[in-house]
């Protein structure tokens, strides 16, 4: 009795929405969404209404009933409990049948499942349409921002071999602070650096936050960035997706995103549009650029080295001496074609501090530890860059390994406890 329920409220449902698509176009989309919204909970309680006067087939859980659908039109459907749940950090789907969640640092097989591929690949290109965007075999890939602020990237054939492949990075809106990174549980840090770090943060040192894919730069630059808890400080995110979330905790935050030419390519707003016509325009304090991609880095470079100190950033790259070069390549990428030596010159300027996080793997899971820091400093040849080695990883533990750096000077006379002095 309960499957008869059920099919009887789908199908009620399904003609609800279909008179609302039929219906006149409607400008205001968050509007239509919640007319439609409200139409399944009409119908859902409406059948429950008439099922209990007539001794009828009742749904046996009408709240559920509701959520389901609503997973099903407006989000993941079979995946939204697991997008719901907080101890998944990050979701792996290869096809229908296999699901796997990243929950604690380790992988482990999810019991969710959809019918076949078709059903999958018909609820991420439902998402995709809600965003201006599609999934076909002419654009066989998509990136989407879920309404959590969770990342969604899928592939369908000729990119994969035969199924929808997707993963979900899930986006925490209650970020990780310093001292959580170096918790004995979390061992990205150690208390040491902890300390030393925010002390730069305070001190408003330009810092680069460097490590390979999924090696925790963002968790790391958005605890970095939670250290700006001066309600004088203004400061504005600027992203390709939003993941730092800085603008829900810090008082005077403004988060931005760039946007991807339409199907007629145009209307497209990049990260350097943003630093370029917009940022600059608002007087910010500090500026923070998700990642550097592209020609931006060399205006982010600019920003460090002229009135915005206390600026940061994050880039691909194997290492923190390999993540100036990376800086370098894309900064001369920018149509002002600045040459090589100066932007040695500006880089070696401009940051105070590179972080570099890698991501291990081993019997306990996946760890995303802190591999080196350095100091850049003055370069000894025009296209080297030379660095003061601050923390290293030594027989697996971080150690602090480097000469004081040139950079306490500005800690000291910005009123921070750390001393470089006596500390280990």
């Amino acid at each position: 009795m309960t499957a008869v329920a059920e099919r009887e409220v789908r199908a009620r449902v399904r003609r609800a929405l279909a008179a609302l698509s039929d219906g006149p176009p409607q400008r205001n989309g968050a509007l239509r969404e919640q007319q439609m919204r409200d139409a399944v909970h009409g119908e859902v309680w409406g059948y429950q209404r008439e099922q209990v006067t007539s001794n009828g087939p009742v749904l046996p859980d009408p709240d559920r009933t509701e959520q389901e659908i609503l997973a099903e039109r407006f989000g993941l459907g079979p995946l939204q409990p697991l997008l719901e749940d907080p101890s998944v950090d990050s979701i792996f789907l290869d096809g229908p049948k296999r699901v796997d969640v990243l929950r604690g640092g380790q992988l482990e097989r999810g019991a969710v499942r959809f019918e076949g591929d078709e059903e999958l690949r018909t609820l991420i290109r439902r998402q995709a349409a809600r965003q201006g965007k599609t999934l076909d075999e002419a654009s066989p890939s998509v990136d989407l921002l879920l309404e959590d602020g969770s990342r969604l990237h899928a592939v369908i054939p000729p990119i994969s071999r035969l199924v929808t492949q997707v993963a979900i990075r899930k986006f925490t809106r209650r970020g990780s602070r310093l001292p959580d990174l170096a918790r004995p549980e979390t061992g990205t840090m150690t208390p040491d650096l902890a300390a030393f770090l925010e002390a730069g943060v305070r001190a408003s040192l330009n810092i680069i936050v460097s490590g390979g894919t999924g090696s925790g730069k963002t968790t790391c630059l958005g605890a970095l960035g939670l250290c700006i808890d001066d309600p004088q400080v203004r400061v504005i995110t600027i992203e390709e997706l939003r993941k730092l979330g800085l603008d829900l905790q810090l008082p005077r935050c403004w988060s931005w995103l760039t946007r991807l030419a339409n199907t007629e390519g145009v209307g497209a707003i990049t990260q350097r549009d943003l630093v370029q016509r917009d940022a600059l325009r608002m007087e910010p304090t500090r500026v923070l650029i998700g990642e550097c991609r592209r020609d931006e880095t060399l205006d982010l470079l600019r920003i460090m080295n002229s009135g915005h100190p206390g600026s940061m950033s994050s880039i691909h790259a194997t290492s923190a001496r390999q993540a100036l070069g990376a800086l370098r390549l894309l900064a001369a990428q920018a149509e002002e074609r600045v040459p090589l030596e100066v932007l040695t010159q500006l880089i070696s300027e401009s940051i105070d501090l590179v972080v570099h996080l890698r991501k291990e793997v081993g019997p306990a899971g996946i760890r995303r530890v802190v591999a080196e820091v350095v100091e850049p400093v003055e370069p000894e040849q025009p296209l080297r860059f030379s660095t003061n080695p601050l923390w290293s990883r030594r027989d697996g533990q971080l150690v602090r390994v480097g000469t004081r750096p040139r950079c306490m000077d500005a800690c000291v006379a910005a009123g921070g406890a750390y001393r470089w002095e006596g500390m280990a």
